[in-house]
């Protein structure tokens, strides 16, 4: 008899779960990113549990399932939701790329996430397309055309949203909060005090000599 595995979201995992236990099939749970982060309600909780196996997007979403979800490590496996490079798409439509202004431009791919439990509603990211961990890894002719399109992007986000402020955020590094191990830039909407991105930054005090020291060292790297 064939058996078919059923890959719900983590939202739907009550009701696949009840038929799938029903029809005796075994469960494989998908979790994206922020929809797992945090502990979900309990009929929603348990039913994740009972799950065969748990995909996540990254080792990050994993750590963040494991904290709340009662299940054994080894049946959270790692799904990146990315290609391999065997899968890399074909040649380029030239007339398409001329009709719409990128002919021999480089071209940058933007992503747009609404989820209803995230407070930052219009929260884009910008990602080139150029394999590079942090930004200091990327080249000089894809951060061109990322501070090319940056700009028009926050206008985008700040007329679709209704903003005014906004911030831009890139972090490298996961001691500096960088979850996913590719240049990104995030734009998040700022509609108000209370929602947006929030930042807490202990800033200390420099002397003035070190100051000078240290933008000497800054200037001398800069000039090799």
């Amino acid at each position: 008899m064939a058996v078919e595995v059923r890959m719900p979201q983590l939202g739907e995992s009550v009701h696949e779960g009840t038929v799938g236990r029903w029809l005796k099939a075994p469960m494989w749970l998908q979790t994206h990113g922020i929809d797992a982060w945090d502990c979900p309600a309990r009929l929603v909780r348990a039913a994740s549990e009972r799950s065969e196996l748990i995909t996540t997007v990254s080792r990050y979403t994993k750590r963040r399932l494991l904290s709340w979800a009662s299940i054994a490590p080894e049946r959270v496996r790692v799904l990146p939701n990315t290609f391999r490079p065997m899968f890399a798409p074909g040649p380029k439509d030239r007339n398409l790329l001329a009709r719409v202004g990128l002919a021999n431009r480089k071209v940058i791919l933007t992503v747009s996430r609404l989820s209803k439990s995230d407070q930052y509603k219009g929260h884009t990211l910008v990602i080139p397309k150029e394999p590079a961990e942090t930004l200091d890894r990327l080249s000089d002719e894809s951060a061109a055309a990322i501070g090319r399109v940056l700009p028009r992007i926050c206008r985008a986000v700040m007329a679709a949203t209704g903003t005014t402020e906004y911030n831009v955020l890139e972090n490298n590094g996961p001691g500096a909060h960088q979850a996913v191990r590719h240049v990104h830039f995030h734009v998040i909407p700022k509609p108000n005090r209370n929602e947006g991105l929030g930042v807490s930054w202990p800033a200390g005090k420099l002397a003035q000599e070190a100051g000078a020291t240290m933008a000497e060292r800054i200037r001398a790297e800069l000039a090799r």
